[in-house]
């Protein structure tokens, strides 16, 4: 309050409505490809949070709520430190079951963009995605993240981008692509391609 006992604005709600509008922004931006403006306004809103937790101690506990059981300060970065966390499934619900709809959907952009790029680190994701098909372990991870329908939905998609940079490989003429692809079974589809579509 000021001098007079008003209440001085804007008050911490307004500033903590204003980081989330922030991490909002920087997260559609980033799941859009606009890499820069998603790290100008994640910068942006590090540094607001960051004095608020300086002006307001307790600014901290209460804001990162469900998202300090994934040992992170807000949902985009709990999804992304749940893809190497060490927690039981049943751990995770109770977490995720306390996060707002918004968080929710938060944490999903967080594991879905960090998965991939665990992926993409990975000479050949088919490897990867055939131990976590493998592993219930795994798969009830992804389960527990996205949801069975959208886990689905995402690990047929990455298999189909998988089998589709083979194939630009193949028809330009790397023979240890049309081998992988002769071991998917796509291997007639891909050499009659690069040949001008001769061969079925």
């Amino acid at each position: 309050r000021g001098r007079n006992g008003a209440p001085t604005y804007p008050n911490l709600a307004f500033w903590d409505a204003t980081k989330k509008v922030l991490d909002d922004d920087a997260s559609a931006a980033a799941r859009a490809g606009r890499n820069g403006e998603a790290g100008v306004l994640g910068d942006l809103a590090r540094t607001l949070r960051q004095e608020l937790d300086h002006a307001v101690p307790s600014y901290q506990a209460a804001r990162a709520g469900a998202a300090r059981f994934f040992d992170a300060e807000n949902a985009l970065e709990a999804g992304q430190n749940f893809v190497g966390k060490n927690m039981s499934a049943n751990e995770a619900r109770r977490a995720l079951a306390q996060m707002t709809p918004q968080e929710r959907q938060l944490f999903q952009d967080g594991f879905v963009s960090r998965f991939i790029e665990t992926l993409n680190k990975v000479g050949d994701r088919r490897d990867i995605l055939n131990q976590i098909a493998s592993s219930p372990a795994a798969r009830e991870k992804l389960n527990v993240a996205l949801g069975a329908p959208r886990a689905a939905e995402l690990e047929a998609g990455l298999r189909v981008e998988g089998i589709m940079d083979l194939a630009r490989n193949a028809v330009q003429g790397n023979s240890t692509t049309a081998r992988q692809l002769a071991e998917l079974g796509l291997a007639g589809g891909a050499y009659g391609f690069s040949g001008g579509g001769s061969q079925r």
